[in-house]
């Protein structure tokens, strides 16, 4: 397993990769600011998943 940056990244025994992404919305005190952090952890989960960094 490998944390960091709010995504926690899981290597299961047959190769598969699961993917945890911390979605907190009291993270921080702007409602705003909590879904632009949202956003940038979905996409380089998203980025890396699809091969496009």
């Amino acid at each position: 397993m490998v944390k960091g940056g709010g995504i926690a990244r899981i290597s299961l025994r047959n190769g598969e990769v699961l993917y945890m992404v911390r979605v907190d919305p009291a993270e921080k005190d702007e409602p705003g600011e909590n879904w632009e952090i949202s956003k940038l952890r979905l996409t380089k989960v998203l980025k890396h998943v699809l091969n496009l960094q």
